[in-house]
């Protein structure tokens, strides 16, 4: 392969991952609907700037995200109105 067909590939994989970062929302939501939570919130708070997990049960019933500071608690699959602050 050339210099330059190696660029042009390089180019098209950067690209594809630039929109695979851009829309992971969007196409997650087509793939797996039932798997984004809809719970407003605000994770820009100090206690999640430095990272969350997420972590859920085997039948996805109870879903846990955790932070430095606290952890959260959702009883019925990640739903709106179900988290409940467990740990602070």
């Amino acid at each position: 392969m050339t210099k330059d067909g190696l660029v042009k590939v390089l180019l098209v994989v950067v690209a594809a991952l630039l929109f695979l970062n851009l829309f992971n929302r969007q196409i997650l939501s087509l793939i797996v609907p039932d798997a984004i939570a809809t719970q407003n919130i605000d994770w820009a708070t100090d206690s999640f700037k430095s990272g969350v997990s997420v972590a859920c049960s085997a039948d996805g019933k109870y879903v846990y995200a955790a932070s430095h500071k606290n952890i959260l608690r959702s009883t019925e699959f990640g739903k709106d109105g179900s988290w409940e602050e467990v740990v602070k």
